[in-house]
């Protein structure tokens, strides 16, 4: 699959996402929450999932010690972020949304103007704003307190208005450059998020856009089948599903939209950190790895048959 046709996909899941918040009664805000959850866990997190394959030609992970010392620093990186948002909730959800603008910025392809990039980043964050800030408002308040809520969505408030600048300067860029297919991407990205309930927009970006983009990047940088990048997920994704099973035991002084809200949030945040950590250097390079990491699956395959 290319990019291409990976875009056109998350276009046309998009299209439907907004003619159904635009014209249908969409379900319960419960239903809205779980629905998302399962779709986040299923489609979303697993991209994260590979950053073995980042670690482990940069990291040197040949060695079961190696590869035990690597999980615990990354773990350990994520306990810090859980302590942040235990500490103080308005800190962590600040650098939260900044943190995901930033890294979502990299979904946009080379030679993209930054415009583009800060409505890859931004879009989904700051435009439901626009339309939908009492539930932008509710949603925030599950992960800190409502006050502070308040002010985190006033000062999204500012940064739509710089994304639907950056929007419109993206599209012409595209177009006068003969790159429909990115003009289109922008527009629906907008779309999406100023039509859908923040949840929803999130939800269909993270999975269909930031997701399913950087497996695809990620199998070709390392010159993995996709069949062996999906391989590459199975075990992390068992531990992923241990703890949420032991956050889920552990939150229970919260009503259960809540626990799922901080649960997927707070995790998603937490497995970001060590994350971003790791792909970020790669995407600043243009999504190419240095040749110190470059694979050498054929080298390996020799040296197996040596052996």
């Amino acid at each position: 699959m290319t990019i291409a046709i990976q875009r056109m996909a998350f276009v046309a899941v998009a299209g439907i996402a907004i003619l159904a918040g635009s014209f249908w009664t969409l379900p319960p805000v419960s239903t809205q929450i779980a629905l998302s959850a399962a779709l986040i866990l299923l489609l979303g997190v697993p991209h994260g999932a590979l950053d073995m394959l980042y670690a482990r030609p940069k990291l040197k992970l040949v060695s079961l010690g190696r590869v035990a010392l690597f999980g615990i620093g990354y773990l350990g990186a994520a306990a810090l972020v859980v302590s942040l948002w235990i500490a103080s909730p308005l800190a962590f959800l600040v650098l939260f949304l900044i943190g995901s603008a930033f890294h979502f910025s990299g979904d946009a392809e080379e030679g993209a103007p930054l415009s583009a990039l800060i409505v890859h980043g931004f879009g989904v964050i700051a435009l439901p704003q626009l339309l939908h800030r009492p539930e932008l408002t509710e949603l925030f308040g599950m992960l800190t307190t409502p006050e502070a809520s308040g002010w985190v969505v006033l000062g999204l408030g500012v940064i739509a208005i710089v994304v639907i600048l950056s929007a419109v300067h993206a599209v012409f860029f595209f177009l006068s450059n003969k790159r429909s297919g990115e003009a289109l991407e922008i527009l629906t990205i907008v779309a999406l998020a100023v039509v859908c309930p923040p949840l929803i927009a999130f939800t269909v970006y993270f999975c269909l856009g930031h997701s399913a983009r950087h497996i695809l990047r990620s199998a070709k940088i390392h010159n993995q089948t996709l069949a062996r990048t999906l391989q590459e997920m199975l075990l992390p994704m068992v531990g992923v599903a241990v703890l949420v099973g032991a956050s889920w035991a552990l939150r229970n002084s919260v009503s259960v939209d809540a626990r799922i809200i901080q649960i997927i949030f707070v995790g998603l945040a937490a497995l970001t950190a060590p994350h971003m950590l790791l792909v970020e250097p790669v995407r600043l390079r243009g999504w190419a790895v240095a040749k110190s990491e470059t694979p050498r699956r054929e080298s390996n395959e020799t040296e197996s048959r040596a052996v």
